[in-house]
């Protein structure tokens, strides 16, 4: 499998390329949508989910991230390869900015200004390889819940069977369907985190992992769970029933969350963090702190960095939560 790796940084999508290992968990969607129009290959497609690529103290690659996959039809690339110098790809980029850009080719993202991650195979890199992946790398706190998406297709100078100009070069794109192309790394590292059995009785499950005195199998070391966590802990995963009341959704029989909601009283709730589990803590307006207090009222509060909310239909689109007001910090870190 050729794999390759980028970074992720504040606004701007890095260029930086270098071929990387990688481990994950995908996740598949119970349904999906109709191809969109802008389909026009079955030579390239991606394959339904996204991984968590793991880096850990040991490896020597860079970071942690998001990885999507492509699968070729290895005959139909050969054929086009032999009249055609072709080169596969995958972009990586956030999902909100294809619903801007109304699409996912280079066309209309570029003609709206968006951003991208771009990762090329040559045929020469992509040899006898019938699987391509790339990998985003570390992402940023506020971003662990944002959906990214994975945009597999073909390029070459020629014109080819289903291609469309643009820019000098002709393109054709695998099906994409944000159910099963688009992924957030929370979402990833929550499945992932928590795949066990109780037995062992695959070699998948190969690593014992033991937690509240119940012993359950992980498919992965003490090292790539512990990366695995920190998407989770860097999270909080909050909701309000319809009885009014806050409390933190993630918790499993194999995940505590740092984070715990304190009922203060009718209209107020404070959200603290355990700093056992990290010294980070949690950030508000740039300073650390151990705790939020959430209260109640008629606007909304807009919780950031390391503080992220899950979607829920109580959390507003743009990351506020409208719990409440006005947030007090709860003592400093």
């Amino acid at each position: 499998m050729n794999k390759k790796t980028k970074r992720f940084l504040v606004t701007t999508l890095s260029v930086a390329t270098l071929t990387c290992g990688v481990i994950g968990w995908a996740t598949n969607p119970d349904e999906q949508k109709t191809a969109s129009a802008e389909t026009a290959t079955t030579v390239i497609s991606l394959v339904d989910g996204a991984a968590c690529r793991i880096r850990t103290a040991s490896d020597t690659e860079q970071g942690s991230g998001i990885r999507f996959k492509a699968s070729l039809d290895k005959a139909q690339w050969t054929a086009l390869a032999e009249s055609n110098e072709m080169i596969a790809g995958i972009m990586i980029l956030p999902t909100d900015y294809i619903t801007a850009a109304g699409g996912y080719t280079h066309s209309a993202l570029d003609t709206a200004g968006k951003s991208y991650l771009d990762f090329t195979y040559t045929e020469d890199e992509v040899g006898e390889e019938t699987v391509l992946a790339a990998s985003m790398v570390d992402i940023l706190d506020q971003n662990y819940t944002r959906d990214f998406s994975g945009v597999a297709y073909l390029k070459s100078t020629t014109a080819f069977d289903g291609a469309t100009e643009y820019g000098g070069a002709y393109y054709a794109y695998a099906e994409y369907t944000e159910e099963n192309n688009s992924r957030s790394i929370y979402e990833i590292a929550t499945g992932a985190y928590n795949d066990r059995v109780s037995a062992k009785v695959t070699t998948d499950y190969e690593y014992s992992v033991t937690y509240n005195e119940k012993t359950s199998y992980s498919p992965y070391t003490d090292e790539q769970r512990e990366v695995l966590k920190g998407y989770l802990d860097g999270v909080v995963d909050i909701k309000k029933n319809a009885y009014a009341e806050v409390f933190v959704t993630n918790n499993t029989e194999y995940y505590t969350s740092p984070y715990t909601v304190e009922k203060r009283s009718n209209a107020e709730y404070k959200i603290n963090y355990d700093l056992s589990v990290t010294a980070k803590g949690m950030l508000y307006k740039g300073k650390r702190i151990k705790s939020l207090s959430v209260k109640e009222g008629k606007t909304s509060i807009s919780l950031t960095d390391r503080i992220v909310l899950s979607a829920d239909a109580d959390i507003n689109a743009d990351g506020s939560v409208t719990l409440g007001g006005r947030v007090t910090p709860g003592g400093y870190a």
